[in-house]
C-alpha cells in the first residue's frame, strides 16, 4: 500500500457516499464535475509543475503513484453503482458511460477537464503562503 492508501477511506469518511453523481452529463466535463463534487477538497493541480497534490488529512503530498487516476476510476465505479437505483433504461445508459469512462483515454480527458474547474488549479506560490504557519498533526 502506498502513502495514499488511506486517501480513499479519508474521502469516504468526509462524503458518506451522499453525493448524487448521476446528475451530471455523460461527458468528460461531467466526469470532471463528478470527481470534483465527490472529493474536490482533497486535491489540487499545481500549474507550474504539472503535478497533482493530494491531501492526506494533514498536508498536501505530490501524487507520484497514480492516486488521481485511482480516485477518478473509483468515482466512475460509484457512478455506475448509483445508476442501478434508476429505472432500467436510464441505468443502462449511465452504467455504460461509467464503464467507458474508465478507459485510459477517458480518464486522461476527465483529469484534463478537472484542471479547469475553479479552485482545482493553483500556483506553487499559493502553497506555504504563510511563512509563520507550520504543519502539525492537526493540520495547522
Amino acid at each position: 500500500m502506498d502513502r495514499f492508501g488511506d486517501l480513499f477511506s479519508h474521502i469516504s469518511e468526509q462524503t458518506n457516499g451522499k453525493q448524487n453523481l448521476i446528475k451530471f452529463s455523460t461527458t468528460d466535463s461531467g466526469n470532471a464535475e463528478r470527481v470534483y463534487v465527490y472529493a474536490g477538497q482533497n486535491f489540487r493541480y499545481v500549474t507550474e509543475s504539472g503535478q497533482w497534490l493530494l491531501w492526506d488529512g494533514q498536508r498536501w503530498n505530490p501524487d507520484s503513484t497514480g492516486g488521481m487516476v485511482r480516485l477518478f476510476v473509483s468515482v466512475m465505479k460509484l457512478t455506475g453503482s448509483q445508476a442501478f437505483e434508476l429505472e432500467q433504461l436510464a441505468a443502462k445508459a449511465i452504467t455504460k458511460h461509467a464503464l467507458q469512462s474508465m478507459d485510459a483515454n477517458k480518464v486522461s480527458a476527465g483529469l484534463q477537464m478537472l484542471k479547469s474547474i475553479l479552485g482545482v488549479s493553483i500556483s506553487v506560490n499559493d502553497l506555504d503562503a504563510d511563512p509563520w504557519m507550520i504543519g502539525t498533526s492537526d493540520g495547522m
